[in-house]
């Protein structure tokens, strides 16, 4: 059967038509089945005419495209296989001409979706495959042979998609990076150097975390952004150097992890684990098992889960502090403010740790701050006012949050921060610095906190944090 849709063309498209159809020898459609060789259709016999081998109408009623009912009339009537059209299973019948002749006269409340040729089709999805590869490289694209059904062919559209959620690959300097990919478009890398997340991208590939445009990507030197690993020591208080080690040596995919509460859905994670080295025991001298799992949520959040254990053989404890130093980007230092550590007691810094209480409703930023909250909530809020986002930080087995900025005179000090950077990130950190972890032999520790962006409509004074964070719960 053939169909000549010429008629139902707008003016533009009539004018394009014209020409092809005037100069073609073989008005009747035939020409548009015509292959060469190999089974392809040849370019010359690409030019549209309007007129088409009728395999398959899908047609539609309801108010759009996503709801309502679809139904399938295929040429084959041997067909009899149900596909699900998006909303309600489609329906399949054989065409008949009296069916057709309603369709195209607009008689009926249905309108035609879709006429083509099968093989026009098919090699039309191979250029739209190419394309879609060329603007998805993250999902892992494949071609399919026409089968025996043209049906299937026809809506399958030649190709299917399979989302790589997981990938080791090379990243700067030729440092081994793993990136976790979400259906949805969100993504992360992390670093198998230092075990350290260096992006975080929402579903519209916006970057949310802050990495030094300074940062050098080369052993031993932390990579300054992203979220570095602090352990066995936070900071400089203590014998090991600024921030411990984890955060300076190469960590392995783990191939055996233990099991880690985890939904179904959720397929982009992977599994790191660092254990003591004899470079380690010389500053440190203690045996350790560090496993950390990075993973993605369905909706994009970023979860770190930690478990560290004791492994000494020699009967004794070790103590540790512990934190997830977060880099959050923001647009404007000046334009952002932390809520939920409203009354909390913080250590300084600034002032040799003195001991303070949190005055203002909200933390807001005009110079350094380096402060240590103790005893904090479980959710803490960062609301940027220029993107209009809010970051939610969750945490559970970490007591304290880091609040850091270095402002213009420290971060012109810094060798690896650009001298203006201070001004667009924002260190967070979910931590236990206060008390020190003490593990016994075999005993474990696990801290884990969870990072979602969501969009806000923040104006400064309009917003009950609270709100915000019972959102969030």
């Amino acid at each position: 059967m053939e169909l000549d849709v010429y008629d139902l063309c707008s003016d533009d498209l009539r004018k394009k038509l014209k020409a092809p159809r005037e100069g073609s020898s073989n008005v009747s459609g035939e020409s548009s089945n015509a292959t060469s060789k190999e089974g392809v259709v040849p370019d010359k016999e690409m030019h549209l005419t309007g007129i088409y081998n009728l395999v398959a109408v899908l047609t539609h009623k309801g108010r759009s495209a996503n709801s309502g009912h679809y139904v399938a009339w295929v040429k084959r009537e041997s067909a009899n296989r149900a596909v699900d059209g998006g909303c309600t299973p489609v329906n399949i019948a054989p065409i008949e001409k009296s069916l057709l002749e309603q369709l195209t006269t607009g008689k009926k409340s249905y309108f035609m979706r879709y006429i083509t040729d099968l093989r026009r089709r098919l090699i039309c999805a191979q250029e739209e495959l190419q394309k879609y590869k060329t603007q998805n490289p993250q999902v892992r694209v494949t071609s399919r042979h026409m089968s025996e059904d043209p049906f299937r062919d026809l809506w399958g559209d030649a190709m299917t998609t399979e989302t790589v959620f997981v990938e080791l690959c090379k990243g700067i300097n030729g440092l081994d990076k793993v990136v976790l990919r979400e259906v949805r478009g969100s993504s992360a890398e992390v670093y198998l150097y230092g075990g350290q997340v260096t992006s975080w991208k929402n579903d519209h590939g916006e970057e949310l975390l802050f990495v030094s445009s300074k940062a050098p990507f080369k052993p031993p030197k932390a990579i300054r952004g992203g979220i570095p690993i602090c352990f066995p020591q936070f900071g400089s208080h203590g014998l090991l150097e600024q921030h411990g080690f984890a955060r300076n040596r190469f960590w392995s995919i783990d191939p055996d992890p233990p099991p880690f509460p985890t939904t179904s859905s959720n397929k982009a994670f992977v599994d790191l684990v660092l254990k003591h080295s004899e470079e380690d025991t010389r500053i440190w001298p203690h045996r350790y098992e560090f496993r950390l799992r990075v993973a993605l949520g369905p909706g994009g959040d970023l979860m770190l889960t930690s478990r560290i254990r004791n492994t000494n053989t020699d009967g004794k404890a070790f103590t540790f502090t512990f934190a997830y130093h977060n880099y959050f980007s923001v647009s404007d230092i000046s334009e952002v403010r932390i809520e939920g550590l409203e009354t909390i007691d913080f250590l300084d810094n600034l002032q040799d740790r003195q001991r303070f209480t949190e005055q203002g409703d909200a933390i807001t930023f005009e110079s350094e701050v380096d402060k240590i909250y103790v005893s904090t909530p479980t959710k803490i809020a960062i609301l940027d006012h220029e993107k209009k986002r809010t970051f939610v930080l969750r945490k559970d087995g970490l007591p304290d949050a880091v609040v850091w900025n270095p402002w213009d005179k420290k971060a012109k000090a810094i060798p690896d921060l650009g001298d203006d950077e201070y001004k667009h990130m924002l260190c967070v950190e979910a931590a236990a610095v206060e008390k020190p972890i003490t593990l016994k032999p075999g005993e474990e520790w696990k801290g884990r906190q969870e990072i979602s962006a969501v969009p806000s409509s923040y104006f400064s004074g309009q917003l009950d944090p609270k709100k915000v964070l019972q959102s969030s719960s």
